[in-house]
């Protein structure tokens, strides 16, 4: 790879729409990390008012702040520096960065990645003239904004054929993982009589059903000894509990919390409709916590008999009553429940993208010399 730094290569420009506490931001971080890592040159894009990282980054990124007032104004300083960068290559990875990629004056799809963490359009309600508006962008990003696509699930992969219509696209599924350096059993911390959520807003994340869930859990007479844990960065929804004893909210700050966390409930109940690789379910088995979770589809792709327990029908009773045999009658094996996804390691993640992306570069110079 050192060979690299003496070649020529494209810029890397990633354009974020907020970069705080979340998932995506530090995948996205790790991603940049290591591209630097191998020779290539990185810039961040971020509103000012949205850049607030948690997470470290190599002295060689260079991060670009643009000052907007709002998300609109940003959108439109995106599209104007999109037009100025066309030797660039460009990871998109949310729909409105796909979106105004598409409409800059002078981009061409082959100069870009778009990277597909969830399908995106499930965000948004088919039944309201709003939701159909916005799932319009999405697909218009997905189809005019790239030739190349990287996603982490096989019904993200199954979703985005469908929906590109495009044969001649090029889709390379790279399954998301842990990082096993941070995420893992605590042997020398037992668990705890604790059931662990993460309320999310969004239709799609089905909060109500939480909510009913909790209720059926809460009230039962066999779990009057149980906790509940809500992690969550809105925490405007945690009022719903306020009113009950035995709650706990949490709103992360680090990474090494959200372990403690894990590694003290002895299970986490998972109520979306749609997930991509859903990083909470991931984690969480990776410290050695049982899921009961709804079918959302992403997280199928490493879910099994031995870690978790998928329900098809979304009835709160039905979810209360598989939580309360678990917790009653299921023996709570860690190392076994960790040692499913011992092979989803982030680290092989982030090195099987950057090779995608050093060598999508590698074909962009040779292009671009030509």
């Amino acid at each position: 790879m050192k060979g690299c730094k003496s070649i020529e290569l494209p810029t890397i420009c990633i354009p974020l729409i907020g970069a705080k506490y979340h998932g995506g931001v530090r995948i996205i971080f790790k991603i940049a990390n290591h591209l630097t890592s191998i020779g290539l040159k990185v810039i961040l894009l971020c509103p000012r008012g949205a850049w607030s990282p948690i997470y470290k980054i190599n002295s060689g990124i260079e991060v670009v702040l643009l000052d907007a007032r709002n998300i609109f104004h940003y959108l439109l300083l995106l599209w104007s520096y999109f037009s100025t960068r066309k030797h660039s290559v460009f990871i998109l990875s949310h729909w409105l960065t796909g979106f105004i990629y598409s409409l800059s004056p002078g981009v061409k799809r082959k100069n870009s990645i778009y990277f597909v963490q969830d399908s995106e359009e499930v965000f948004f309600k088919k039944s309201t003239l709003i939701g159909r508006l916005l799932r319009f962008f999405v697909f218009w990003g997905y189809r005019h904004s790239s030739n190349n696509f990287i996603v982490t699930t096989i019904y993200g992969e199954r979703k985005l054929r469908v929906i590109v219509k495009n044969l001649s696209v090029c889709i390379h599924r790279v399954i998301l993982g842990v990082d096993k350096q941070v995420f893992y059993p605590d042997s020398s911390a037992p668990k705890k009589n604790v059931v662990l959520f993460f309320p999310r807003r969004g239709w799609f994340k089905d909060f109500e059903l939480l909510k009913n869930v909790f209720n059926c859990l809460y009230f039962s007479e066999s779990l009057n000894c149980y906790e509940f844990w809500f992690v969550s960065q809105e925490t405007d929804l945690f009022s719903s509990f306020e009113t009950f004893d035995r709650v706990k909210f949490f709103s992360i700050k680090s990474d090494d919390e959200l372990r403690t966390i894990y590694n003290s409930a002895k299970l986490l109940i998972h109520t979306s409709k749609y997930e991509g690789v859903c990083l909470p379910i991931l984690e969480a088995l990776s410290c050695g916590t049982y899921v009961i979770a709804t079918n959302s589809f992403g997280p199928l792709t490493y879910l099994s008999r031995s870690n978790s327990r998928v329900v098809n029908i979304r009835s709160p009773e039905e979810i209360a009553n598989l939580a309360i045999s678990y917790l009653q009658f299921g023996e709570i094996n860690c190392k076994d429940i960790s040692d499913t996804v011992k092979n989803l390691s982030i680290d092989n993640f982030v090195v099987d993208f950057s090779n995608i992306i050093l060598s999508f570069a590698m074909k962009f110079n040779k292009v671009r010399s030509s």
